[in-house]
């Protein structure tokens, strides 16, 4: 489990190919917490055994390695879509919150380095739901 936030908490959990990933934004209503759950039909870890001697462009495998010493080939970890997924619908829904109080967030991205506008899309769509839960959280004092 991760959790970010004092105020207006949102807590993680699951893992990138396990059975399912979620999260609980708590201390946005008026008290009861909003939970969702996305289940994972598909993960099959085999399908990247392609990428064994390879880094996968626009991921964060080459960094892990470098900071962690740590390198999962396979597809999963902290930083994989299928785990940044929760952190962009409680992003959605504190920007849902945001607009209410007259602030809108508004990313953009056209490439990353060399990497196509896919995967600057992705990264644009974290950045927003990033910003918009550290905001809700400090305008909920």
């Amino acid at each position: 489990m991760n959790s970010l936030g004092k105020n207006s908490v949102f807590t993680s959990f699951g893992e990138s190919h396990g059975k399912a990933i979620g999260g609980v934004l708590d201390g946005v209503t008026l008290g009861t917490p909003i939970a969702f759950i996305i289940r994972n039909k598909d993960a099959r870890s085999e399908d990247y055994e392609w990428l064994k001697h390879t880094y996968r462009l626009g991921h964060a495998d080459r960094t892990y390695q470098e900071k962690y010493g740590i390198r999962d080939h396979r597809g999963g970890g902290r930083a994989s879509t299928r785990e940044t997924a929760s952190r962009v619908v409680a992003g959605s829904v504190a920007q849902q919150l945001l607009k209410e109080k007259g602030v809108d967030i508004k990313a953009k991205g056209k490439s990353i380095g060399r990497h196509d506008v896919c995967i600057a899309m992705g990264a644009v769509a974290v950045v927003e739901a990033m910003a918009a839960l550290v905001l809700q959280d400090f305008l909920s004092k």
